[in-house]
Parts: C-alpha cells; sequence; structure tokens
C-alpha cells in the first residue's frame, strides 16, 4: 500500500477545545501552501498548491486535514 501524503479525520468531535476554523480545516488554516478560493455564491474552498508541482496531493484535499506531508507553517 502506497504512502498517502495527506490524512483526513474518520470523525469530528464535538466540544473541542480548538478554535471552530481549526477544527473544521484542520492544517491547511496555517499553511504556507494553501490558497483560499470564495465562490460567486459564498462557499469557501482551500486549494493546495504543492498539487501544482506533485500530483500525489488533491487540488481541493477533503477537510480536516489532520497529518499532511507537504505541511509548511505560515510565516
Amino acid at each position: 500500500m502506497e504512502n498517502s501524503p495527506v490524512r483526513y479525520a474518520a470523525e469530528m468531535k464535538e466540544g473541542s477545545t480548538e478554535s471552530p476554523g481549526k477544527s473544521r480545516i484542520g492544517l491547511c488554516l496555517d499553511c504556507h501552501h494553501v490558497r483560499r478560493i470564495e465562490s460567486a455564491k459564498g462557499s469557501t474552498f482551500y486549494r493546495c498548491a504543492v498539487s501544482e508541482s506533485d500530483p500525489k496531493f488533491a487540488k481541493y484535499p477533503r477537510l480536516p486535514v489532520l497529518v499532511c506531508s507537504g505541511f509548511k507553517p505560515k510565516a
């Protein structure tokens, strides 16, 4: 089985001590490579810029992302 560069939560728990955005989005919220996209209808998507150069990464990863080999903290 090939190692996946991204891991997702199997289940979200209510009452988390983390901020709501962090629990819904995961690592992408604090990643240098994320591009926040807002649609004309008001939906928000998080695009991974690493996907442009590495096909192992999803362009729009399923959230929340809990572990990611491409994660780079924002400066």
